[in-house]
């Protein structure tokens, strides 16, 4: 998406948001600000560094790899859990939950961004109706949108 769209995209949201309030947008702000917490120590607790949910997708690409790649999966699901079976079963299940728990990450990760982005929508409202009445902290500062 080139520059002016985008702009002419985000000023059509910051342009509905101008009915509200401020007490009313500095409290939808604190919300998402809060919402953003939890998300970010979710994703912390279980992988620590930003880094660590692609080597764990990285990690369990290769484990299914080295264990037979798709025959193999396809192998220990159709035997199923048996007696005979269980310590692949065991190893494919591991393999899976590790897996899901990487891309459950990632996709929080996401959903974090469209926070941020929301948040940003809000500041650039706030910001919007502290220049229409002319208050001194609405004055450009050094670029930076965390505070309206």
């Amino acid at each position: 998406m080139n520059l002016k769209k985008e702009l002419r995209h985000d000023t059509s949201h910051v342009n509905k948001l101008e009915h509200f309030d401020n007490a009313t947008l500095e409290e939808a702000r604190h919300w998402i600000e809060l919402k953003l917490s939890r998300i970010e120590s979710r994703i912390s607790y279980f992988f620590g560094e930003k880094t660590a949910i692609f080597a764990m997708l990285a990690i369990s690409w290769s484990f299914f790899k080295e264990l037979g790649g798709i025959p193999w999966i396809n192998e220990t699901l159709g035997t199923g859990f048996t007696l005979g079976n269980i310590s692949d079963s065991l190893l494919l299940w591991g393999g899976a939950f590790v897996l899901g728990i990487s891309l459950g990450a990632a996709l929080l990760k996401y959903v974090a961004q469209h926070y941020v982005y929301q948040k940003e929508l809000l500041i650039m409202a706030l910001r919007k109706k502290a220049l229409q009445i002319g208050t001194p902290e609405a004055q450009p500062s050094n670029g930076n949108l965390e505070t309206p």
